[in-house]
């Protein structure tokens, strides 16, 4: 990041300024002489390429990304990003010459993004699935030459409220990949029993402090219902500061909306489903 210059986006700024304000300081406060008067003067470019709510996500590693799954004798190369998102990636494997590349996701705004992507390139094929469905969504005898899958939750979901994702902006506490299918996270939170949300929690959230998950386990049950992810945040702040103490860089229930959120979507099960079939079906770079 360092060699792009560019400034923080505006979530990061939040995330900061959440986390300052029992210091009584702003964000801006603590970024150097030199970092105010890059700021200043940034690029309009720059600014439009880190806004992913109006000009698109930037996606991360993109480059290292398309020279390490570049083709040495294959001609006509098939590529899966099985995390299509808002499509970084895959517009560079584009790139390609005479690559093809199959484009799945989950959440039904990134279809419809490759969809739309798919109607001026038709080497990109969009398809509407869990990246652990891979091995039943490709064409029978594909040999890939690479298989990207940048896992985890985007930009673009963190920055759409209603969707639940974010701690740090106020919206229904849903956390769905796809909203169509399963329950939100509320609906989920009414049900579970303390000691499965513990195991959640320690499981999930990188955390592995098992009475720290017990007591906020203890503490998100005894709110219940809790329909909005303000009203998750705030309790989990609670309990951390009276247990573990506040970070100003941290924001306390990061962990806590992750572990949920990988729970309520299976990931780590799509992973394990995705990677392993396609050692053994295909081959390839992975």
């Amino acid at each position: 990041m360092e060699s792009l210059k560019l400034a923080p986006d505006e979530v990061t700024h939040k995330m900061v300024n959440t986390a300052v304000l029992d210091l009584g300081v702003s964000a801006s406060e603590l970024l150097s002489g030199e970092d105010k008067a890059r700021l200043s003067r940034q690029p309009s470019a720059d600014r439009a390429a880190l806004d992913g709510r109006v000009y698109g996500h930037l996606p991360i590693l993109c480059d290292e990304v398309v020279q390490a799954l570049q083709p040495d004798t294959y001609r006509k190369p098939i590529f899966v990003d099985a995390t299509f998102g808002r499509g970084g990636h895959s517009r560079r494997l584009l790139e390609v010459p005479e690559a093809t590349v199959f484009a799945l996701d989950l959440d039904p705004s990134a279809v419809s993004e490759a969809r739309r992507l798919a109607s001026i390139e038709p080497r990109l094929m969009p398809v509407h699935a869990a990246f652990g469905d891979l091995i039943q969504v490709l064409p029978p005898a594909t040999e890939l030459q690479g298989l990207l899958a940048d896992l985890g939750v985007s930009s673009p979901q963190l920055d759409q409220k209603h969707r639940g994702f974010s701690p740090i902006e106020d919206g229904p506490l849903d956390m769905r990949m796809n909203p169509r299918k399963g329950i939100p996270a509320s609906e989920w939170l009414d049900n579970v029993t303390p000691e499965e949300l513990a195991w959640v929690l320690c499981s999930y959230g990188e955390d592995r402090d098992p009475f720290l998950a017990a007591r906020l386990a203890e503490a998100i049950c005894a709110k219940r219902p809790l329909q909005r992810t303000i009203e998750l945040a705030e309790v989990v702040a609670d309990v951390k500061a009276k247990t573990v103490g506040s970070s100003p860089f941290q924001q306390p229930a990061r962990l806590v909306f992750q572990a949920i959120r990988s729970h309520l979507n299976q990931e780590v099960g799509e992973a394990t489903r995705c990677r392993l079939p396609i050692a053994d079906a295909w081959g390839g770079a992975q």
